[in-house]
């Protein structure tokens, strides 16, 4: 793949929407990622994306970064945000480099909305933690899981994002795993007229780029629906835009690969 996940640890700092209880807490060891991450560079992956649970919640997530920049790989960190210090992110300065990314996620352009999905207080620390990020000279990326409780929030996130100097906003469809199950009537016409208007917005202010993802939630809800049912359904190549399996894979701390996170529960 040209592009694989792992997932650092079975863990998370806060219950979200599309939480998964996992049957117990696994590490993804230091040594097995070294070896991981030689076996991808010699298979010509590109990128790594860093995830969790929470990521920076680990004492040796420097060291993961090093390993991972040492066979020259791009890093695309993925993390709530909360835990950002001046140091985290003086320190996240100092091992990222151009084409390297941090993405923070953000279900609510204020307090009360964002803090109903993430606990109380959470907006202000992520907020702190994105204008830490920035003024290290990191390319941030804002990041939205829409969903119902949440869809009247995506163009004031945009906006947010553009006031705090992120490098882009996207979003992620909300996965098919654990409690989200029960939140998937999402009115995916109001989404594609969403991702049509920030769409506009982004390319008229000059500012932060829309990386897309808002519309992609029929589609690849469909996808893994269909794949789930029948691995063995066939995916014509030239049609799709879903990546699983084909330049991207999951790797989970036990070593089991995935095409998505999406399908780790199928």
């Amino acid at each position: 793949p040209l592009s694989s996940i792992p997932q650092l640890r079975y863990q998370s700092t806060r219950h979200s929407a599309n939480r998964v209880a996992w049957a117990r807490d696994v590490v993804f060891a230091l040594a097995d990622y070294r070896e991981v991450v030689r076996h991808l560079n010699e298979s010509g992956t590109v990128e790594l994306t860093l995830s969790g649970g929470e990521p920076l919640l680990r004492p040796d997530i420097f060291d993961i970064i090093r390993v991972t920049k040492g066979s020259d790989l791009y890093v695309y960190l993925i993390t709530n945000g909360t835990l950002v210090t001046d140091r985290i992110a003086r320190d996240l300065g100092d091992v990222l480099r151009a084409y390297d990314y941090v993405q923070v996620s953000l279900d609510g352009a204020t307090p009360e909305a964002h803090d109903s999905f993430r606990g109380a207080g959470s907006f202000d620390r992520v907020l702190a933690g994105v204008k830490r990020l920035v003024a290290a000279g990191i390319s941030v990326v804002v990041n939205t899981t829409p969903q119902l409780g949440n869809i009247g929030e995506l163009v004031p996130l945009f906006h947010l994002a553009n006031e705090l100097g992120a490098y882009g906003y996207g979003a992620t469809p909300l996965a098919l795993l654990g409690r989200a199950r029960q939140h998937m009537r999402v009115p995916v016409g109001r989404l594609l007229e969403i991702e049509d208007e920030i769409a506009m917005r982004a390319s008229r202010s000059g500012g932060t780029r829309y990386l897309g993802g808002i519309g992609g939630e029929a589609f690849d809800r469909a996808l893994c629906g269909a794949l789930k049912a029948d691995p063995g359904v066939p995916v014509d190549p030239t049609s799709v835009t879903c990546d699983a399996g084909r330049w991207k894979a999951h790797i989970a701390p036990d070593g089991s690969i995935y095409p998505c996170v999406f399908m780790m529960d199928a």
